[in-house]
Formats: C-alpha cells, sequence, structure tokens
C-alpha cells in the first residue's frame, strides 16, 4: 500500500517537473547569454580556424566562447553539488 502511494506521488511529481519544464522552455531560454551568443551568430571562419587549431594540438574541449567560462563554472558546480546531495542519500541508505 505504501509503495503504491508512493510510486502515484512520484509520478505526480514528475508530471509537474515536466510541465514546469515545458512551459519554462516555451516562455525563456534556459540559458539568455547562450541565446544571445546563438542570435548574434559567430564568423563560420573563426570557428573553423579554432576547430582546426584544436584538432591539430589534440585538445579535448574546443571552446569558441571564452567569454562563457563563468557560466560553464557556474553549471559545473551545480552538477558537482549534485553528487554532494546524491552521496548524502546514498550515506543516509540503509545496509543492504
Amino acid at each position: 500500500m505504501f509503495r503504491q502511494k508512493l510510486e502515484h506521488e512520484r509520478g505526480d511529481f514528475v508530471d509537474l517537473l515536466v510541465k514546469r519544464e515545458m512551459t519554462r522552455i516555451e516562455d525563456e531560454p534556459a540559458n539568455p547569454q547562450m541565446a544571445a551568443l546563438v542570435d548574434a551568430g559567430v564568423d563560420p571562419a573563426f570557428v573553423a580556424d579554432r576547430v582546426l587549431a584544436g584538432i591539430r594540438n589534440n585538445e579535448l574541449y574546443i571552446l569558441t566562447h571564452p567569454e562563457l567560462r563563468g557560466a560553464v563554472a557556474g553549471r559545473f558546480d551545480q552538477i558537482m553539488a549534485a553528487f554532494d546531495t546524491a552521496s548524502l542519500q546514498a550515506a543516509a541508505l540503509p545496509a543492504a
């Protein structure tokens, strides 16, 4: 009985998150800075030069917008915080 109630509540929560996310996607970009860059565009020759240099230098990540460093760092911080949350939750689980 408890499991069924939990699964039902989880389904309602997921539905709510999906609806909220779809509304957000329709209303505004997730990252206004990124949307502005896409709208403005970048010279394809610059991107081509950057990509060729990155390949020649065996770079794992080939970046064309160094001004986004702060946005990437912020996103990375959010991902690391999610790992911390997952670790705390896993530590709280009873031993199997």
